[in-house]
């Protein structure tokens, strides 16, 4: 079976193994990437996938590989779109989010990269609480509209640096948002953005958050990377 972090051009679909179950994601890998972007949504298609695809080709233009890929299977997305029982399940979500993590940390050609995390609604609180926990190559998180009030436990225990964006005419939202800021302990900063920031992140607002979230991840990604470079010496 051909490894498919050695596949260097255009964004090929990989299978990304979780407990057994292969989600399915796309990955893109330019000759020297900056860092890696993984970003996960919720569901394969639907009306937000014009968005993620803009936001990952963005991020490639950046400089980055970038993994996007998504947190359900075809079955639990269709069972998703009748009852929305997915939307809940913060911690099934965050499990994935984190067997991605492992998943690339082990591919030959991405292993060696620093880890950017972005997300958005629920699958950005899920990513918050994958942030509170202990990955190595993860250098930065961004949750966009994050559901920070359904992980608010986790917070204080953040240490990667964290970056919220949230709409500013999103009064719930933004209110959780400013409230989670408050209890990061870990270098953070709250974007709001103009307007109300749908879940499927439309046009201008998908390039704004790619645009966000690239600059949270190279400064965060240099900073590690300067930090092991003192360490070997």
């Amino acid at each position: 079976m051909t490894d498919p972090a050695t596949q260097e051009a255009g964004d090929p679909s990989v299978l990304v193994p979780v407990d057994g179950t292969p989600l399915l994601g796309q990955l893109f890998l330019p000759p020297s990437p900056v860092g890696l972007a993984l970003i996960a949504k919720l569901e394969q298609g639907g009306p937000a996938a014009e968005a993620y695809a803009a936001m990952a080709k963005i991020l490639g233009k950046r400089g980055f590989a970038w993994l996007l890929f998504t947190v359900s299977t075809h079955n639990e997305a269709l069972l998703n779109a009748s009852t929305g029982w997915l939307r809940s399940d913060v911690s099934l979500i965050a499990d994935r989010i984190s067997a991605a993590l492992h998943w690339a940390a082990a591919q030959p050609k991405l292993g060696r990269l620093s880890i950017g995390l972005l997300g958005v609604d629920t699958v950005g609180a899920a990513a918050l609480v994958v942030a509170s926990e202990t990955h190595p190559q993860l250098a930065a998180v961004v949750g966009c509209n994050a559901r920070t009030d359904l992980v608010d436990r986790v917070l204080g225990r953040i240490a990667v640096p964290t970056l919220l964006i949230a709409g500013s005419r999103g009064t719930e939202l933004l209110v959780a948002n400013r409230a989670a800021l408050a209890e990061l302990r870990c270098e953070k900063r709250l974007v709001i953005a103009a307007g109300h920031l749908k879940p499927t992140l439309e046009g201008r607002a998908a390039r704004r958050v790619a645009s966000l979230s690239s600059r949270w991840f190279e400064r965060h990604m240099a900073r590690r990377a300067a930090l092991q470079a003192g360490g070997m010496r």
